[in-house]
């Protein structure tokens, strides 16, 4: 039995491969060769003029971005003339592939460059070369061990926000009574940001003075519940507020990776008899590991600054000022107000006319009886930060 003629309008969807002329493949690669030789070459020479080995080559770097730039162009032409067809679906890829060497490892090895460097901006001498000189300094830093050990803090809390949200997307993913309710409402905190979560939480529920949370540690037995005063304690209150931000997006995208496992793999995990235990450690939490890792390291890259700057500005005192004199708080504040450039002047004004007019009687109205006391101004002041240094 003889098969049908092919049609038309099928041979539209047979893939064929691009028979490529063997000058067209020599000519991509001479030109993408050319041209990573032409970067090599640039990038060494401008590497040895920085380390004075070298008298000749170029004050910038930009010459060396120009011939990165004439590589990349030369790296798109070359796939297109090599692959043909499948080239054409690289160049897709390549300007990803491209920017993400111009932005993440080239600014590492620069790092890692300048790191073995004096660099003072403010000195017409330019860079030095000092060896392992600055990561001795850094060893001998006591801030950097802090700053360390606040990393290792912050990992770990990431890791306890990880398994909160996994088991928060196991419980919406099964089969509970108002799961929608439930959606929602622990969908709520992902719509804030989180320096209206440091605004709401740090500022106004975490006051040591009339916040709720403070009311509530002082009837829990709390004497002065600060939660800024010290820096254990201060860890702690950022990593709930952390937590309370961005446990919700981890949990949707686990929940998100839970509704696309195939039902046909759990279902023979149940027919094999396996437990619930057996079949989340040995077949669900294996197919999520792609999405556990994603979902750890967006929550890794959103790091807390946004909410340690907004929690270390604190509210400004309120100040009165009468002819120079201040008034505080009933309560001093932790750190002396600094009045701003504008008070001072007046201030200055205030106390030159007064000297003035006390060598001139006639200057001197008299004030009549009936006459109001003039309202004091109350003037914000920009204080220094009230939170600690954390300590070594």
């Amino acid at each position: 039995m003889s098969m049908p003629a092919q049609s038309e309008g099928d041979k539209l969807h047979v893939v064929t491969s691009d028979h490529m002329s063997p000058g067209r493949i020599l000519a991509g690669r001479t030109l993408v060769w050319s041209a990573a030789l032409v970067l090599a070459v640039m990038l060494i020479a401008q590497a040895l003029y920085e380390f004075e080995v070298i008298s000749f080559g170029f004050e910038t770097w930009r010459p060396v971005l120009y011939a990165y730039l004439f590589w990349a162009i030369a790296m798109g032409v070359a796939q297109v003339l090599i692959r043909g067809e499948q080239g054409k679906r690289a160049l897709f890829v390549l300007p990803a592939v491209l920017f993400v060497v111009s932005m993440v490892i080239f600014p590492m090895l620069f790092g890692l460059y300048i790191s073995f460097t004096d660099w003072n901006l403010a000195s017409v001498t330019g860079r030095k070369f000092n060896g392992l000189d600055n990561f001795r300094q850094m060893l001998s830093d006591p801030f950097y061990w802090n700053a360390l050990k606040n990393m290792v803090y912050y990992v770990a809390a990431i890791a306890v926000e990880y398994t909160i949200a996994f088991g928060l997307a196991l419980l919406l993913n099964a089969d509970i009574r108002a799961r929608k309710f439930f959606r929602v409402a622990l969908l709520l905190p992902l719509m804030l940001s989180p320096v209206a979560v440091s605004w709401m939480v740090g500022k106004s529920m975490m006051e040591i003075r009339f916040g709720p949370l403070a009311k509530l540690a002082r009837f829990l037995g709390w004497e002065s519940p600060s939660f800024f005063g010290t820096p254990e304690v201060a860890r702690l209150a950022i990593m709930v507020m952390d937590a309370w931000t961005f446990i919700p997006f981890m949990m949707i995208m686990i929940l998100a990776g839970l509704q696309a496992l195939p039902k046909e793999v759990l279902e023979a995990a149940k027919v094999d008899g396996a437990t619930a235990w057996q079949s989340f450690w040995e077949v669900i939490f294996p197919l999520m590991l792609p999405v556990s890792i994603t979902a750890k390291g967006t929550i890794s890259a959103a790091n807390a600054a946004s909410t340690i700057s907004v929690l270390v500005q604190p509210i400004a005192p309120m100040v009165t000022w009468v002819n120079g004199s201040s008034r505080n708080w009933p309560t001093e504040p932790p750190v002396a107000a600094i009045p701003s450039a504008r008070l001072r002047r007046r201030s200055e004004k205030a106390r030159a006319t007064a000297e003035s007019t006390m060598g001139n009687p006639q200057a001197l109205t008299p004030m009549p009886m009936n006459t109001p006391a003039p309202r004091c101004r109350l003037n914000s002041l920009r204080p220094r930060p009230m939170i600690s240094r954390p300590s070594a």
